[in-house]
């Protein structure tokens, strides 16, 4: 069986896109999906390293769940999933 790792965060579903929409209140001012060219989002907000750490994890604790994916990207993976040949592990950085 052949083992796959997946980014979740921005290949599976729209993780930035989301999370942007969470942190705009807690924010000084309203940030595009495509400002965030860089993963050090504290930089980004102006907010401290444990901050920005604190909102991304409230985020995903709270709308993990409402996250929707992209097009096909279920239908891909049950696909290859249902052939028995693939063991998939979730990958990410941000909890």
């Amino acid at each position: 069986m052949l083992r796959i790792g997946i980014d979740i965060d921005d290949t599976l579903c729209d993780f930035t896109g989301a999370c942007n929409e969470y942190v705009t209140p807690y924010l000084s001012k309203q940030l595009k999906k495509s400002d965030y060219i860089t993963m050090k989002y504290s930089h980004l907000w102006k907010k401290s390293e444990s901050e920005s750490q604190r909102l991304i994890k409230e985020f995903v604790y709270s709308s993990i769940d409402d996250l929707i994916p992209f097009p096909y990207s279920q239908e891909c993976l049950t696909n290859l999933k249902k052939s028995g040949k693939f063991e998939f592990y979730a990958i990410t950085w941000k909890v």
